[in-house]
């Protein structure tokens, strides 16, 4: 792979990912409905939120919340809350990163159910609404929006000649240079003789499903000489994204205040157990609204220091500093599927009482899944 790299097809990121999804795109879906039915988390047992938390999948992002509130059985929750030792305790509070726990994992089946070869992946629920983006991935990644995915898979959001991936829907107003924009995604051309680099861009995404006004961002989000940059997060006054320099394997997090003083920064994320840090070519980052936590996915240190290069990832969060640097090392979370199943594209609902990710089951495909916050 590094001397097709090389060789000049520019295979950065997106397509990176899509190669490895190919790889494995047979098989038997991630199954769940066991540990559901036991009350337990694939993990092991889980408190009677965690018995509960896995409702059938309904309801906007809002609703998601009074769900988690009343999963605790000892609290009448509003939406928004969960139930944690008797007492509501908002979703969107994280200061306790040591305690965060999510479960059971629920499937989008109506999506699932529709992936043929295709990987699922980066799901996100739109402020405001009961719809959802994601992506289709296959040697490709293609966007894809849904009003409501408990009926229908939705449609692609876009139909150019392109491939299109990390779609970021945001409800807050935001300062230039992404004023204007209520999502955010990466575009690149369809592979040719002259591959065009994987840029950021900005538009606007309509009640009904479609993008108007796509404007690549500025630099520092797109530079010039940077042949891919791509999965942009925000949270409060801060930016990060992944990019690639050179068209080789070293994909680099980057960090900038928003609006952006200067260069960007690199952004090395610590692990736990003195594992290093992580050298992802995917690390699907996601910011909380206040831009002091921050999820993503990396391979399990529990197989080796450093991991191994065919340990699975699973996902992790850590604390940032108002400067957006780690105050700690990261923490996985545990539960979400057993230990050798791939766990990607954390992302949370806007109450914050739900995760959403994608997993994929050894010879098995990419799907989508959420999860109640129960801890």
């Amino acid at each position: 792979m590094a001397s097709t790299v090389r060789s000049g097809l520019l295979l950065t990121l997106p397509a990176l990912t899509a190669l490895l999804v190919s790889q494995s795109c047979s098989g038997d879906p991630f199954h769940i409905d066991d540990a559901v039915t036991a009350g337990q988390t694939n993990g092991g047992e889980t408190s009677d939120a965690g018995q509960s938390g896995g409702e059938p999948e309904g309801g906007t992002a809002a609703g998601q919340g009074g769900t988690a509130g009343a999963a605790g059985g000892d609290c009448d929750c509003d939406e928004g809350d969960f139930c944690r030792d008797g007492e509501c305790v908002s979703c969107l509070d994280l200061s306790d990163l040591s305690s965060l726990e999510y479960g059971p994992a629920v499937p989008f089946e109506v999506i699932n159910e529709t992936a043929t070869q295709e990987g699922l992946r980066l799901p996100r629920r739109i402020p405001g609404s009961d719809g959802l983006v994601y992506v289709r991935d296959f040697f490709g990644g293609v966007l894809w929006y849904t009003a409501d995915p408990n009926e229908s898979p939705g449609a692609p959001l876009s139909k150019t000649d392109v491939f299109e991936s990390g779609g970021l829907p945001v409800a807050q107003a935001l300062p230039e240079p992404l004023a204007g924009h209520n999502f955010f995604f990466h575009r690149r051309a369809r592979l040719g003789t002259d591959p065009l680099p994987t840029m950021l861009f900005g538009a606007t995404l309509k009640e009904d499903g479609t993008l108007t006004d796509e404007q690549a961002l500025p630099a520092p989000f797109n530079a010039e000489g940077v042949v891919s940059s791509h999965a942009l997060a925000l949270g409060g006054e801060r930016a990060l994204w992944t990019r690639n320099v050179d068209g080789g394997l070293r994909i680099q997090l980057v960090t900038s205040p928003v609006p952006p003083r200067g260069e960007a920064t690199e952004l090395r994320l610590p692990l736990p157990d003195g594992c290093g840090f992580a050298g992802e070519f995917d690390f699907a980052p996601w910011l909380t609204p206040d831009g002091t936590k921050l999820f993503f996915t990396a391979r399990r240190v529990d197989l080796g220091c450093p991991p191994p290069a065919g340990a699975v990832t699973h996902i992790y969060v850590l604390e940032l500093s108002s400067a957006g640097q780690p105050l700690a090392t990261a923490r996985a979370l545990t539960g979400l599927a057993e230990p050798e199943v791939r766990q990607t594209d954390p992302s949370l609902s806007p109450d914050g009482c739900e995760l959403l990710f994608s997993a994929q089951e050894p010879e098995g495909r990419l799907q989508l899944f959420h999860a109640a916050r129960i801890r």
